[in-house]
């Protein structure tokens, strides 16, 4: 026996007359119950039912979660989850596996199903309620990161270590674990102005009186050698490598790989005045 022609069957009779909705037998055991409400879209909201001796389990399918993804939902954003568990809770109902989840009993089926409507349709309202994830856009130090985890790997880069150099502590923006040792850089972007730039220069500063291999130090700059003063630039390359992010060439790939710059600044030889 299906469930609408079972114990709830008498309740279904009373809502169907009432409200409208119908009860819609499945193969495998269950039934969908088409509640006549209809979400935003005008698609129809309907609530899936399983019998289970005097208990009833009710559930979404999986329709609610895959609605909202479709909108643009983004399920990962932290506003958008405590919105997300504002409403189960408000409404009494429970998510798992991508599912929205209630049960009821014969007594209180009507009331419980009509929660559950309620539920679905607050829910869906996410869509357009949630505001939209902010798309930031990708930072220098970010480019700067992604670019050696590619030139060695996720687990040699790590990012703002402390480090102790002749007792002094600096955070250099990576530390890059390589074979000739591990090799310091600074990230400095032309956004930063003069605070990116003296961070360079007093973490290399410190790096050169505990004398750190020169081959081991390593400034990133943003933008071209016009976007810096050039006697920062000749000052900064005398206690580190610096390349320029828009104007190394293949320099900073081959300084990278074990190759030794002829000089501080890891720019072609041809683009050198």
């Amino acid at each position: 026996m299906n469930v609408c022609e079972g114990p709830l069957s008498g309740v279904l009779r009373v809502i169907t007359a009432d409200l409208g909705w119908e009860c819609e037998p499945l193969p495998d055991g269950r039934a969908i119950i088409s509640t006549g409400r209809r979400y935003a879209d005008s698609e129809p909201v309907e609530i899936y039912m399983a019998a289970h001796a005097d208990m009833f389990d009710l559930s979404d399918g999986g329709e609610t979660l895959s609605r909202l993804h479709a909108g643009g939902y983004d399920a990962e954003d932290a506003v958008h989850q405590a919105m997300w568990r504002d409403l189960l809770h408000e409404y009494r109902v429970s998510f798992s596996d991508g599912v929205v989840t209630s049960t009821a009993t014969v007594q209180n089926a009507p009331h419980v199903l009509s929660r559950m409507a309620d539920a679905l349709l607050g829910l869906d309202a996410l869509r357009v309620l949630a505001p939209p994830v902010v798309k930031r856009p990708r930072t220098f130090a970010r480019a700067v990161e992604d670019y050696l985890r590619e030139q060695f790997s996720d687990e040699a880069v790590e990012a703002n270590r402390n480090v102790t150099f002749d007792g002094q502590t600096v955070r250099p923006s990576f530390t890059v674990t390589a074979k000739r040792g591990p090799i310091y850089v600074q990230a400095a972007a032309t956004t930063s102005g003069h605070q990116g730039y003296e961070h360079a220069f007093f973490t290399f500063s410190m790096a050169a009186q505990a004398e750190v291999p020169f081959e081991q130090r390593l400034a990133i700059l943003g933008g071209t050698r016009r976007s810096w003063t050039p006697s920062r630039l000749t000052v900064l390359a005398e206690r580190a490598n610096v390349a320029l992010w828009e104007e190394s060439g293949g320099e900073l790939d081959a300084f990278l790989s074990g190759v030794k710059s002829k000089s501080g600044l890891l720019i072609p030889q041809t683009t050198l005045p």
